[in-house]
């Protein structure tokens, strides 16, 4: 009785794990074949990455309240972008960086944990889709943070401007072939 209990749990176990390999797979084998992963998510309208960080970087740009990691709140858009990759996270395949061709960078960041990134993407072109926002760090947060960690006083007069970061929060990603 025990074995036919315990043989039925394993089958479910292991039809319960079978799911969506290509939402699930953390290797980039095909290679003719679009990857997808996350939520079912399409090329088309993909904005390229310059595009989108100029946008961002816009003062006149038209922020809204959008939904990140964990429920939180933050003002940003809706957003869908295309750009190369430059590093992973190799832990545990939560984020991953694009870069444009003028050295700017975005940090694409798996929302919620969904899905895990392929720790061999660097180089590969991927199409991400879900809320995009920036932090803004100010002259004055800049050298609150490099006083407490001991940073001389010239090279904290040094720092004159603030500096913005570009983050998504992806809820499906293309990783092309």
């Amino acid at each position: 009785m025990y074995k036919a209990l315990f043989g039925l749990l394993c089958l479910l176990l292991l039809s319960a794990c079978g799911g969506n390999k290509a939402n699930t797979d953390t290797t980039t084998s095909s290679a003719t074949a679009p990857v997808e992963m996350g939520a079912k998510i399409t090329a088309t309208g993909a904005t390229p990455l310059s595009e989108l960080i100029r946008k961002m970087a816009d003062s006149t740009t038209t922020w809204q309240p959008v939904e990140i990691d964990g429920g939180n709140t933050v003002n940003g858009m809706a957003a869908k972008t295309e750009g190369k990759v430059i590093e992973v996270c190799q832990s545990a395949g939560c984020w991953l960086t694009m870069k444009t061709e003028d050295g700017k960078e975005m940090t694409v960041l798996v929302k919620d944990h969904a899905f895990k990134l392929p720790k061999d993407l660097a180089g590969k072109t991927v199409i991400a889709e879900g809320n995009a926002y920036k932090i803004v760090t100010t002259v004055e947060e800049r050298r609150q943070t490099a006083k407490a960690k001991g940073v001389s006083q010239e090279k904290i007069a040094e720092i004159t401007s603030s500096t913005e970061e570009y983050f998504l929060s992806a809820n499906g990603v293309i990783i092309k072939p």
